[in-house]
């Protein structure tokens, strides 16, 4: 159940994170100084921190994964 959990805050996050990453390219590209009061290294700094939870989080996944293999060959 937990597994499917994280799944789906992965794809939110990564989502979230693409959206951010996009929006900081735009916001660059044209030259605007702050959108919406906020600079485009901001975005990019929390599309960062967006893309990192969901790598740790697949990551725990996939350990987890193995973990409950390794159970039930024993």
């Amino acid at each position: 159940m937990m597994d499917k959990f994280y799944a789906f805050v992965s794809k939110v996050l990564l989502l979230v994170g693409l959206i951010s990453l996009v929006l900081a390219v735009i916001v660059k590209l044209f030259e605007q100084f702050a959108y919406f009061g906020i600079f485009p290294l901001s975005y990019l700094r929390f599309a960062g921190a967006c893309f990192l939870f969901v790598i740790a989080s697949s990551l725990a996944q996939k350990a987890g994964a193995k973990q409950s293999q390794k159970k039930r060959r024993r």
